[in-house]
């Protein structure tokens, strides 16, 4: 049953980026989450097992303190913000590591993105935008789900398929978002060499037919690149053009983040609670997207939170290098060089898989013994 919820969960985040309708759009979203949570809970609390970490209710304590105070002073956050960010997404991340879950249904959730948008591209044209935001939201929409497939196959020593990968790569290139084809291209990288390697180490009697797979495979990933070759061969002066003039030097992204440290450099206040969004010349522009998940975690709940997660981001890495997890620490990578553009995670739909690649440390050892502890 988790396994399906957490399915349906990933579908309502899709139509944050598919649906116009805004009831349409955030109700079911809504509701998945609740139903999450409880269907976690409520086993738990029955069965008196419900156990509190420290360090969990320390991040959960904190992230909502210091939502409330942002809500009251600053203004950036909202309640619903504050519960769904420290509630919400906490318990779900904890859930998905709990390993109850069938990673094959994350994987199924990756293919009905990818689903979505090549039927988005086919029907409104190459050029046309296929998300209710820019087409530079297709690689982060496409991570969501995909970054998580790939780390829960990681950590949990799980054949992995090279598709979802193969399919963001391309989708990516063909929505022409310079960041997204960047970390994109890094991971379909990090995982073909894995997969190589798994398919190259098989046992003795079954190398034949690994190496067929692994040779379908790669028959399949030279056909797409003929294709996608073809179409950048048609389509080249647009992609580069777009991909290569448009500099990093003095453009919006850049003169809003200068602003916001300036305006947190300045005033105490600020720094320590976040910068105020509608003090900034670009905020309105940008209707209050940073464009930056981390200094979203700034501007929504302030320095305090900021460094505790980076700090927990730091130990993720660590624990990743040190345990030889090197898909998991391939997608930290490629998710934080991602959201470092765009509103990925807090405060947007992408905070769940943030918090899973932080708390994988927390949980992890306790997951293996079949003794979470939330």
């Amino acid at each position: 049953m988790a396994s399906v919820l957490l399915f349906t969960y990933f579908l309502t985040i899709l139509l944050q980026f598919t649906e116009e309708n805004s009831l349409y759009r955030t109700l079911p979203y809504q509701i998945i989450s609740i139903v999450c949570v409880i269907v976690f809970i409520f086993p738990k609390m029955v069965n008196r097992s419900l156990k509190v970490r420290v360090d969990l209710a320390v991040f959960i304590t904190l992230c909502a303190v210091t939502g409330i105070f942002n809500f009251l002073i600053i203004k950036n956050s909202s309640i619903l913000n504050v519960i769904e960010c420290s509630f919400f997404n906490t318990i779900i991340a904890c859930m998905i590591i709990e390993k109850k879950i069938n990673t094959k249904w994350i994987e199924y959730a990756c293919y009905a993105y990818i689903i979505v948008f090549i039927y988005r591209i086919i029907r409104m044209g190459l050029f046309e935008r296929i998300t209710r935001f820019s087409n530079n939201q297709v690689s982060v929409a496409l991570l969501i789900p995909v970054v998580l497939y790939y780390v829960l196959k990681d950590i949990n020593s799980e054949e992995l398929s090279i598709l979802p990968a193969l399919a963001t790569w391309i989708i990516s290139l063909l929505s022409r978002g310079r960041t997204g084809i960047v970390t994109c291209t890094i991971l379909f990288v990090a995982v073909f060499l894995k997969y190589y390697k798994a398919g190259s180490l098989a046992k003795e009697h079954e190398n034949r037919k690994k190496l067929r797979k692994i040779l379908l495979r790669l028959l399949l990933i030279i056909g797409c690149t003929f294709i996608l070759y073809s179409l950048f061969s048609q389509y080249s002066e647009q992609i580069f053009g777009k991909f290569i003039d448009q500099g990093l030097d003095n453009s919006a992204r850049q003169i809003m983040w200068s602003e916001y440290l300036e305006n947190a450099g300045n005033n105490f206040k600020y720094l320590l609670l976040g910068v105020p969004k509608r003090l900034l010349i670009m905020g309105e522009i940008f209707n209050n997207n940073t464009h930056n998940s981390f200094i979203s975690i700034h501007a929504n709940n302030g320095i305090i939170m900021f460094v505790f997660c980076i700090v927990l981001l730091a130990r993720a890495i660590s624990y990743a290098f040190k345990n030889k997890y090197y898909i998991y620490l391939t997608c930290i990578i490629v998710f934080c060089l991602r959201s470092f553009f765009d509103n990925m995670f807090w405060g947007t739909w992408g905070t769940t898989t943030f918090m899973v690649l932080i708390f994988i440390p927390l949980l992890r050892k306790k997951s293996e013994n079949r003794e979470v502890q939330i």
